[in-house]
């Protein structure tokens, strides 16, 4: 579980959840590259997500994310440049939220809004 999510309420959490927008990937699309500025919060809910490293020209895959896994949320709350591209495994199904979507969500939910600023 992310923990900026922990004690938020349930109205926060409904909210977040049904402001998700899913989406479908094929495998081998980029979701997103290393240096690219975290500004969406996927959750996986269907399919295999490699985190891909690129040492002196040849790639290599140092894990792979499956369903439940919940993508970026570090560098997502810190607004930071992620530093590993994630690539589809597979064909796959994510959940994502963006930071825009999020920012009209947090005036909504007291507890969410306090935690959302603790972090940053």
């Amino acid at each position: 579980m992310v923990d900026y999510f922990d004690d938020i309420g349930e109205d926060a959490i409904h909210d977040i959840i049904y402001n998700l927008q899913g989406q479908k990937y094929l495998k081998g699309e980029i979701l997103q590259d290393a240096g690219d500025n975290a500004v969406n919060l996927f959750l996986l809910q269907d399919g295999v997500i490699e985190i891909v490293i690129n040492s002196d020209g040849t790639e290599f895959v140092v894990e792979k994310l499956f369903r439940g896994s919940i993508i970026n949320y570090r560098n997502f709350f810190l607004e930071e440049k992620g530093e590993v591209q994630y690539r589809f495994g597979r064909n796959s199904i994510c959940y994502l939220m963006s930071i825009h979507k999020l920012m009209e969500i947090l005036p909504r939910h007291k507890e969410l809004r306090r935690k959302y600023f603790t972090f940053k």
